[in-house]
């Protein structure tokens, strides 16, 4: 496909967050309030995976991330949406079978925005964007939920540490294949290994961001009106 930009869906139904599956990509419609399934090679060719939870439609969706298990897991709560027009509450994690049949992965999330794996799929991280904490949870054998929340980052501390007074939301979320946690936050992007030690903080203020390339080693950042690449080490 080359690297010039190109446009593959015009118009999109207001997409947000996608994840690369076996022949294809899992993609958050806003428009129609579900979780679509399409081909870069065929983008016109769209499916919807899941669009309703218990014949309920689906609520604010964010972001979303595909695990090795086939399962597709999507951050859920008010967002885009008026209260009003919620069929039901949920401020947390859905999780989406091969089959399109949606659960509750984990409830109780204020604002949960950006959704990863580590490598080895059995440790989700999740934003928790107005706090500007990045929350970790287990992955149950079987089921699929998301266990023993608790805080594996609060980026606000690391800002004050690392001198950084600006502040800002936990939005976009990926880990490399190292398992190194990338995040967007106060002042920029923050860069963590999988013990929470700091690595680096990049100051280019984003909305979400993915790790890409042939090498897995380009990191793709969103702003407001443009789309930057980073070259990895």
């Amino acid at each position: 496909m080359g690297d010039k930009p190109q446009v593959l869906r015009n118009p999109c139904g207001n997409a947000v967050g996608s994840s690369p599956i076996k022949g294809g990509l899992v993609q958050v419609e806003l428009a129609g309030r579900r979780i679509i399934k399409w081909n870069p090679e065929k983008p016109q060719e769209v499916s919807t995976l899941a669009d309703n939870f218990e014949g309920k439609k689906l609520g604010g969706m964010n972001d979303l991330a595909a695990h090795p298990n086939r399962s597709v897991y999507v951050t859920h709560a008010e967002w885009f949406l008026r209260p009003t027009d919620l069929e039901f509450k949920h401020s947390g994690v859905l999780k989406v079978d091969p089959k399109g049949k949606v659960s509750i992965a984990v409830d109780g999330i204020a604002q949960p925005n950006g959704i990863c794996f580590n490598p080895k799929g059995n440790i989700a991280y999740v934003t928790e964007y107005s706090s500007g904490k990045i929350l970790a949870f287990d992955m149950e054998k079987g089921t699929g939920a998301l266990t023993k929340q608790r805080i594996f980052a609060d980026l606000n501390v690391y800002a004050e540490k690392q001198g950084i007074k600006m502040r800002g939301g936990a939005d976009g979320l990926r880990t490399d294949r190292k398992g190194n946690i990338f995040s967007t936050g106060p002042g920029g992007i923050w860069v963590l290994n999988s013990k929470a030690e700091f690595i680096a903080h990049l100051p280019v203020i984003a909305t979400n961001l993915a790790i890409g390339g042939k090498d897995g080693k380009t990191l793709l950042i969103t702003k407001r009106n443009d789309v930057v690449a980073i070259n990895l080490k």
